[in-house]
């Protein structure tokens, strides 16, 4: 079993094999994916009806209190008309509250205690007896008033009866006026259940000494006592009522609230698991196609190298044995190379009279920024001279608004914060400067470059990186100074701001002297604006220098370096060819064991009993052992060169003392204009 596995891998390809390991990964990751995604929606399933359960619970318990709500209001209805039909009304809420409450229970899972549940039904169960009791105490209230309203006009009767004859005496008439007094303040009691009428009625009652009148009298005082001590029942329990509805209720609030953050709680949870789903998915995807990326990057650069390599030793083998023919041909390939590289010198003499020019225009740049900050300085100077003439104002009003002083000095103090702060940022516009200038050498040696042609170009990489890297600087600079003006700003608003408030509290002590100090304090405001436009001038002209800079700095430190390349590459040419020579009597023997050895490479590469249907046979080669021998002492060239260039720029020491030969005017890399500040 196992040597036929191992036969047919033999049998495979490279490819082959790559491939077939890359899909058994695959295999295994997905099916490992869709197993968690599975898991984990289950779990998220499971969260979301727990969820809809809570808001099931936290609806019915909204249901129980919007039922008590209503009770409430039918209570306070009845209350107020002692109406029976609100008594209706009342036992049809008691009963949809009872319903609403089994429906609560039947959903409940134990969500909610079960103590809260026991004192919402205790409360309301208190509540509905202790209404029985108010509406049977106001039922006998409304009894017990209309047989006093009817004791009332007996007594009525009885005392307009006895003042009616014409012998009346003057005891007779005044107690029929203690009797209608007796009847008045009973009606008035009634009518508000005020006890001092009760009280009035009482002493009134005392007066009445005759023996039909007192029986009245004393009978009417007795309902009217009775009617008090019924109200006074009735709105005890009333507020027994009140206080049992609201224990009902700060359970049920109580209930909600639980309700919720269990609610948020399990959204929350939900919510975590669709994020563990979410992050799973991608992560997954993202094993997948970095496995599936690494391997078909792997298969292509190991076959093609593996390729390339076999196709150029069969070629080396077979070239080998005439290279020796063509090592004259050389030293006319190194002479034309010293063209090519004269060429490119002429090249970097026009380029460089282009950075003469964008020199000059930092130059204008330059002049035109003096003149800004010079004009942004006067301004700052009359600004001063102004807010010193506001200050000589407001003396004269010193008695009266001695506060406002101290907050027109507070304020001037953070105007000179402003200008401490300007002048920062003409510190960071001096490395954005030199940060400029070192980028612009750099572009600019990279647009030679780029210029020429053959594998030559392959050398500027390193370049790339520098150009980035100072790039980053001036972009860490340019954002410090946006960070700097935006603080400015702020605090001249925030100052402006406090000055007005303050102002506006003391300046009714001193109005007529104040507006003089307004209107100076107004031109400040003017005059500190153009500072701020001026200073934003300031700011645009300086980046505009900054990029200018930054090119012709990166063009010319590279030139200097591209130059000493090109010396350097044509003494590399010169000592290959001659290194070639006495290397050639070698290659014959060389070339006899890299042809067995490529017969090796393709047995592994293609597979067992495969070839390589690409390769060139060495009798229907098309390239002449001069081309071959030009080509490798290109690549020895080129090679060469780039690690030259990597040792000087990775040391700091070779390539920062050269300079471009005939070009005296140009500084060098180590000139204290490339140093960053």
């Amino acid at each position: 079993m196992n040597f036929g596995i191992n036969t047919t891998l033999k049998r495979l390809s490279l490819k082959g094999r790559v491939w077939l390991i890359l899909g058994t990964i695959t295999t295994i990751v997905l099916l490992g994916a869709i197993s968690v995604f599975s898991l984990m929606n289950y779990i998220t399933n499971g969260y979301q009806r727990t969820l809809d359960h809570y808001k099931r619970m936290e609806s019915d318990f909204r249901t129980i209190r919007i039922q008590m709500l209503e009770m409430t209001r039918t209570e306070k209805d009845f209350i107020s008309s002692k109406d029976e039909i609100f008594v209706d009304l009342m036992a049809e809420s008691f009963d949809n509250f009872d319903k609403a409450f089994t429906a609560m229970l039947e959903n409940d899972q134990e969500v909610v205690s079960a103590e809260m549940l026991q004192n919402i039904k205790t409360s309301i169960s208190a509540y509905r007896n202790a209404f029985q009791d108010v509406v049977k105490l106001t039922m006998e209230e409304t009894e017990k008033i209309s047989e006093t309203r009817r004791q009332g006009s007996r007594l009525e009767e009885y005392a307009l009866k006895r003042s009616g004859g014409n012998n009346v005496s003057a005891a007779t008439y005044q107690e029929t006026v203690k009797l209608l007094e007796l009847e008045a303040q009973g009606s008035n009691f009634l009518g508000s259940f005020n006890p001092e009428y009760l009280e009035r009625a009482e002493k009134t009652a005392e007066a009445v000494r005759s023996g039909e009148g007192y029986e009245l009298a004393s009978a009417y005082l007795s309902l009217l006592k009775e009617v008090a001590q019924l109200h006074d029942a009735a709105t005890s329990n009333v507020e027994s009522i009140q206080l049992h509805l609201m224990k009902a209720e700060e359970s049920i609030l109580k209930g909600i609230e639980l309700l919720k953050a269990k609610a948020t709680e399990q959204a929350q949870k939900m919510n975590d698991a669709a994020d563990l789903i979410e992050i799973g998915m991608i992560i997954g995807s993202f094993v997948v196609i970095l496995i599936t990326a690494g391997a078909f990057v792997l298969f292509n650069n190991l076959s093609r190298s593996m390729t390339d390599i076999s196709n150029k030793i069969r070629l080396s083998s077979h070239d080998t044995f005439v290279s020796s023919e063509t090592l004259k041909s050389a030293s006319d390939k190194v002479s034309k190379a010293a063209s090519e590289q004269a060429s490119a010198i002429q090249e970097t003499v026009a380029t460089l009279n282009e950075i003469t020019a964008m020199v000059n225009k930092s130059v204008d740049n330059a002049n035109t920024s003096t003149e800004k900050a010079n004009l942004s300085h006067e301004i700052a100077t009359e600004g001063r001279e102004a807010v010193n003439n506001m200050r000589q104002s407001m003396k004269d009003i010193e008695v009266s608004i001695t506060n406002m002083m101290s907050q027109v000095e507070e304020s001037n103090e953070q105007i000179e914060n402003i200008v401490r702060i300007i002048s920062e940022i003409s510190s960071k516009t001096a490395v954005i400067n030199d940060i400029v200038f070192q980028t612009k050498l750099l572009s600019f040696n990279a647009s030679v470059e780029a210029a020429r042609a053959g594998d030559h170009g392959k050398g500027f990489a390193v370049v790339a990186e520098e150009v980035g890297n100072l790039a980053q600087m001036s972009g860490n600079a340019a954002k410090e100074i946006s960070e700097l003006l935006g603080n400015s700003s702020e605090r001249v608003q925030q100052i402006v701001k406090r000055s007005k408030e303050e102002m506006g509290r003391l300046v009714h002590e001193g109005s007529d002297k104040v507006s003089v100090g307004v209107d100076i304090a107004n031109r400040c405001d003017e005059i500190l604006g153009e500072v701020v436009e001026h200073v934003s001038n300031v700011k645009e002209l300086m980046i505009e220098i900054s990029h200018a800079s930054k090119e012709q700095a990166e063009g010319v430190n590279n030139i200097s370096i591209a130059m000493n390349e090109l010396d350097e590459a044509t003494h590399s040419n010169s000592d290959m060819a001659h290194e070639t020579s006495s290397c050639s009597s070698e290659l014959a023997t060389q070339s006899r064991s890299l042809a067995s050895a490529v017969e090796l490479l393709d047995t592994e590469v293609f597979g067992m009993g495969k070839t390589n249907s690409s390769r060139p046979a060495a009798h229907d080669s098309k390239r002449s052992a001069e081309d071959d021998l030009q080509d490798s002492l290109d690549e020895i060239d080129v090679n060469d060169n780039v690690h030259e260039l990597r040792r000087d720029q990775g040391t700091g020491k070779a390539a920062s003392k050269k300079r471009v030969v005939g070009f005296d005017d140009i500084p060098s890399s180590d000139n204290p204009g490339f140093d960053d500040e």
